[in-house]
């Protein structure tokens, strides 16, 4: 793929120019502040971006991690997006840390508003938040800005599917433990990206057959997500099939190939797990995603 940071830069510069003279708050109120989990790594960069939401000033946060490493490199940037009720520093585990310090890629780790990500249209902006966090990265020749990928787990999942869908900034996604929302899947895609989708079988929070959560989100099912996705990017519709071993778990594996740009769509079912993050981490799941990401 062609370079275009420097034009994904000027961009991004513009849009949020736009959205700043857009959202003047209506009061001199000092940013709201909250606290970072304390994470006890040197190497751990802890950030915040003012944003206007519902007329305050508010500090978003979010922690950086680079490769341990004096090497000069230009990294990919993977963002891990946490479920509801969590923050950013719930995903900064050993498996994460293990990629990153072999130079795989730079890791982000923000915080969702109250907790949540704004999958849908509400209170906080989270695109053009997501939006401020790449142009202050891009000022780091370190980050490669035409490599950028999210991880997002359950509400954190929701979020990487708007993403995918209403920006041109991400090369691949991993949803997991939830598929798209039902509005989502009318809008088409501003470009390709490859899409790792992973959901319990026994999941009760989403289920597979999606269906209205909490009263308010509609969710597609999971096969309808994922096909959603081969559609839009000219994926060969009729996929490859098959189950393998993962530690204890057993998994389908459904396949979309020979998509526009060399990407794909996979689709995870793992057998007898249901919504529960902590189990499927087991299943050495970032190493699972960063090679597909690689590969696609």
């Amino acid at each position: 793929m062609l370079k275009f940071q420097p034009f994904i830069i000027i961009i991004l510069s513009l849009i949020l120019t736009a959205c700043q003279a857009s959202n003047i708050p209506t009061s001199n109120n000092k940013p709201q502040k909250t606290s970072f989990k304390m994470i006890n790594d040197p190497l751990v960069s802890a950030r915040s971006i003012e944003q206007v939401i519902r007329g305050k000033k508010v500090n978003r946060q979010y922690l950086v991690r680079f490769p341990n490493s004096n090497k000069p490199a230009h990294y990919p940037v993977v963002f891990f997006f946490h479920g509801s009720g969590g923050e950013g520093a719930d995903l900064y585990k050993l498996e994460a840390i293990r990629l990153i310090d072999r130079g795989e890629f730079i890791g982000v780790f923000p915080s969702g508003y109250k907790r949540r990500w704004n999958s849908v249209e509400d209170n906080a902006d989270d695109v053009d938040f997501f939006k401020k966090m790449l142009l202050d990265l891009a000022k780091d020749s370190r980050v490669n800005l035409d490599k950028v990928y999210g991880i997002g787990f359950s509400n954190g999942g929701g979020m990487v599917n708007r993403l995918a869908k209403q920006t041109a900034l991400l090369e691949g996604i991993a949803p997991i433990v939830s598929q798209q929302l039902t509005q989502l899947g009318n809008i088409t895609p501003q470009r390709p990206v490859s899409v790792f989708q992973l959901n319990g079988q026994r999941d009760n929070v989403i289920p597979l057959r999606g269906g209205l959560v909490f009263g308010r989100n509609h969710f597609m099912s999971a096969w309808g997500s994922a096909y959603n996705w081969a559609n839009h990017f000219s994926c060969q519709l009729s996929p490859e099939k098959g189950t393998q071993l993962w530690g204890r778990y057993r998994v389908r594996i459904t396949s979309f190939k020979h998509c526009v740009e060399n990407k794909a769509v996979k689709h995870i079912v793992v057998q007898d797990a249901g919504h529960n993050i902590r189990q499927l981490r087991s299943l050495d799941l970032y190493d699972r995603i960063w090679t597909f990401f690689k590969n696609n």
